[in-house]
């Protein structure tokens, strides 16, 4: 399933009515719908900037919105089911990574570090 938010985020203190905030297009990836729900309200409460936000809960509609949609960050589990995320971003982008991606997991372990390090994370 795949839903977008748009978030308006309060400005960061000193900042005028004309001054311009960012606005950030993010994609978070994540099969538990408690942990994305999660992701997205911490999103919220950082007061700098605004942000559309995609959720993804499955590797195939993840895969979707990343050839379909560009983002300005990723948020991404590390485990998507039977596949990884860092399968997920090898089979969208390649080698090359086109966005800035932020590796969620519950399980660290060493492995997965050096893994995200490979894929360019």
């Amino acid at each position: 399933m795949r839903r977008t938010n748009r978030i308006n985020l309060p400005t960061r203190p000193g900042l005028g009515a004309t001054d311009e905030m960012a606005h950030l297009h993010v994609l978070v990836i994540d099969d538990d719908e408690e942990d994305a729900a999660m992701t997205q309200r911490a999103l919220a409460e950082i007061p700098w900037f605004t942000c559309a936000i995609d959720s993804a809960n499955t590797y195939a509609s993840a895969l979707t919105a990343l050839r379909t949609t560009e983002y300005d960050v990723i948020l991404l589990d590390h485990g998507l089911g039977a596949r990884s995320g860092l399968e997920l971003l090898q089979e969208a982008f390649g080698a090359t990574l086109p966005v800035a991606v932020i590796l969620l997991t519950g399980m660290p372990s060493h492995q997965v570090y050096e893994a995200a390090s490979r894929a360019g994370i």
